[in-house]
């Protein structure tokens, strides 16, 4: 093959080859995006059991009080924010979320991170690498920013 016959067969082979990478990176951030619809409407709704089995391995184990999470109502939840890996293989979601307490009747606002990892061994599907919101520790560190800060001096 002369010269100008392998620069004619790059210029044929290089834009399939980015064209196929570009709709690979649009099937994955498209299969992302419905996996965070998903759970948003999961979070929003108050049904944390389902979240669960979005998750990896890892937070999988870890035991869920779903008998205080029934005490949790959350009224608003937003997307902050969201950055996606050069490989596409991991994506940061911050969102902002509004709850209540039905203990206490109070609104409280906080704001939750989640990992989404793709698992090779799942079929390249997205999943949750991180917990559910900690809502305990929020309510107690509400609890505590409440005490009052007077400081008792006996004679």
């Amino acid at each position: 093959m002369r010269l100008s016959q392998h620069i004619l067969a790059l210029m044929v082979i290089l834009p399939l080859i980015t064209n196929c990478s570009e709709v690979q990176t649009k099937d994955i951030t498209a299969r992302l995006n419905t996996k965070l619809l998903s759970n948003y409407n999961l979070l929003r709704w108050n049904n944390f059991r389902p979240i669960s089995l979005t998750q990896t391995e890892k937070y999988k184990q870890i035991p869920v009080d779903y008998a205080f999470l029934k005490k949790i109502k959350v009224s608003q939840v937003h997307q902050t924010g969201m950055q996606l890996s050069e490989e596409n293989t991991r994506a940061d979601v911050f969102y902002a979320l509004e709850f209540y307490d039905t203990d206490t009747n109070k609104i409280h606002a906080a704001t939750y991170h989640q990992e989404w990892v793709i698992e090779a061994e799942y079929n390249r599907t997205w999943k949750l690498n991180s917990p559910l919101p900690d809502f305990k520790a929020i309510l107690d560190a509400s609890r505590k920013a409440r005490e009052p800060k007077i400081k008792i001096i006996e004679y």
